[in-house]
């Protein structure tokens, strides 16, 4: 355990040395937090209607302006981190689960499990992914669950490849073997010997799903495919399109804008998370 807490120290005091990466991490934790304490933080619910003056610009009592029938922006951006971090993470982790699964299970076994799963797997990547997802969310339904589950579907293949890949480097190895000699059940090996060796790949495959995850749902949402009884930065882009015309730039810049950032917040600790726990990427950029 104290090994353990020494290696997690150790990647943070190189995590940290990114100050980008840094900025982008406590971005992504304040917005998790701003959707949590959501009721503390807005001083209107995102769908009250009349809760000021229809269009008013940004002022002291409407922070980030109203909308056409007079609803909080502020509470809308506020309340739609909840929501689509929600979405993000939520999928994030159901794909992770489910390709993590399909993977192990195609590369540990192999030949006709291999055959099989790879091919299915590949049959996901063929379909446009944007076009598939319309057309799940209009035949089950723009609920936010619905949206979840429509995304879980489209990502694992994506995660199942990358641990294909990993599960398939490492049943070689001779901590395998032993295992293998001693008598232990193939699930123990696979999900107690050779998964924990692919977290990191897995970690930040992890993070850029989330990102993905919340662009998807947005452009769902954006489409009119997403759920109206709850409030999401996609579905608020989607209520102002029309005023895009206009100079009622407040109605679409800042869930836009927060909508940007945390995708690309996401992307920045990706990329900083894939540098560090990547042997090969650290010692590089190491020497340089």
């Amino acid at each position: 355990m104290t090994g353990e807490v020494s290696q997690i120290g150790h990647y943070w005091r190189l995590y940290r040395k990114d100050k980008v990466a840094v900025i982008a991490l406590l971005y992504i934790i304040l917005i998790i937090l701003a959707g949590i304490f959501a009721p503390v933080i807005t001083k209107f619910p995102p769908l009250l209607t009349g809760a000021g003056p229809s269009f008013a610009s940004p002022n002291a009592q409407h922070f980030m302006g109203t909308d056409d029938l007079g609803r909080d922006i502020f509470s809308g951006v506020i309340y739609g981190a909840r929501v689509s971090m929600g979405v993000g993470f939520a999928a994030a982790v159901g794909s992770s689960l489910i390709g993590l699964f399909i993977g192990t299970i195609a590369a540990y076994y192999g030949r006709t499990y291999d055959m099989i799963l790879m091919r299915i797997t590949e049959i996901f990547f063929v379909i446009p992914m944007v076009f598939l997802a319309i057309l799940l969310v209009a035949f089950f339904g723009s609920s936010v669950w619905n949206v979840i589950f429509v995304i879980i579907i489209l990502s694992w293949p994506r995660t199942a490849r990358l641990v294909r890949g990993q599960v398939l480097a490492l049943k070689q190895r001779d901590f395998v073997k032993a295992s293998k000699a001693l008598g232990e059940r193939d699930f123990y090996i696979m999900f107690r010997e050779i998964l924990p060796n692919t977290l990191a790949p897995i970690i930040v495959n992890g993070s850029i799903e989330v990102a993905r995850a919340i662009v998807v749902e947005a452009g769902l949402s954006f489409l009119g495919l997403g759920s109206t009884d709850l409030t999401s930065w996609g579905i608020m882009l989607y209520k102002s399109q029309r005023f895009l015309v206009q100079q009622i730039w407040w109605t679409f810049s800042f869930p836009g804008v927060a909508l940007f950032s945390t995708v690309l917040s996401l992307n920045v600790i990706a990329d900083t998370l894939n540098t560090i726990l990547n042997p090969r990427i650290r010692k590089r950029v190491v020497r340089q």
